[in-house]
């Protein structure tokens, strides 16, 4: 009797391990971090203020990259890192790996993250500005994270980010305001 209860037992963990690992959502292919309709404003890809506003509109502001110095909590120690360059446009936001603190618009550097607010801009799979959050389930799929919008320049935007991360190690969101797709972003920061 000992026998049959532990692996019926067994039998219970090893069902319940095989749903948890069928619920967590799987790594998109590299190809659905493209984002359609921005030319080669991609993470990874070399381009300048002055390329992006082709696609995003006029530039608003630039915060210049710079050499950070942290503490830690007792405050006895330094680590020094480097903040990338954020350029503001009218269609979204764009951080380049610039920490020089000379950005300018000519200025060439890799993007690692962007934030796409223009309603022309759409995923691979075809979800655009606008649309019903609805269909990004659908040709999503479950998000790896859902969380509440933390980006000050955001709010007013977007309430919640869904996340999926990709296979090459980028990350896909969905801002999300009122039912809708309010904001598209791709990001390979840590």
């Amino acid at each position: 009797m000992k026998k049959i209860i532990a692996i019926f037992l067994l039998a219970a963990l090893w069902g319940m391990a095989s749903l948890c690992a069928a619920a967590k959502p799987k790594y998109l292919p590299a190809s659905d971090s493209y984002i359609q309709n921005v030319g080669n404003v991609q993470v990874r890809s070399v381009v300048s203020p002055a390329y992006i506003s082709e696609f995003l509109g006029a530039v608003i502001d630039i915060r210049q990259g710079e050499k950070v110095i942290g503490y830690n909590q007792a405050g006895d120690s330094a680590h020094l890192w480097d903040e990338p360059a954020i350029v503001y446009f009218e269609g979204g936001t764009v951080w380049l790996d610039d920490p020089s603190g000379e950005t300018d618009m000519d200025t060439e550097a890799p993007v690692i993250q962007a934030i796409f607010t223009k309603r022309d801009v759409f995923t691979a799979r075809g979800i655009h500005i606008g649309d019903n959050a609805s269909l990004i389930y659908k040709k999503y799929g479950q998000p790896r994270s859902t969380k509440q919008n933390k980006n000050k320049s955001y709010r007013g935007i977007v309430d919640v980010w869904r996340r999926y991360d990709t296979e090459s190690g980028a990350k896909l969101l969905f801002g999300i305001r009122d039912g809708r797709v309010t904001a598209i972003s791709v990001s390979i920061k840590p």
